[in-house]
């Protein structure tokens, strides 16, 4: 999907795979749009950084203890087997 320039629209279920020309999304974005910068993982998964805790404790007022660093490691599932097709009688 990456190397097709796809962009994903979850809010109409669209999927678009771009032509060879740059484009510029900021251009046509609603006022009051947040944009955040994804990375990958290790594993390939598309991941939005989310390790900026520091002093969320104290500012609520909470037990929120994440260690000097949080960290979710993606590791790869095993492959399921893909099912035989279903045959249907045909008469």
């Amino acid at each position: 999907m990456r190397e097709r320039k796809t962009i994903l629209d979850l809010h109409n279920l669209q999927i678009h795979f771009l032509g060879p020309a740059d484009y510029d999304l900021s251009t046509n974005l609603p006022p009051g749009t947040e944009s955040y910068q994804c990375e990958l993982s290790p594993s390939g998964h598309m991941m939005l950084p989310c390790g900026r805790y520091a002093g969320v404790d104290r500012e609520e007022r909470g037990s929120l203890d994440t260690g000097p660093a949080l960290a979710l490691p993606v590791l790869p599932t095993a492959q399921v087997p893909s099912q035989a097709p279903v045959q249907e009688n045909v008469e």
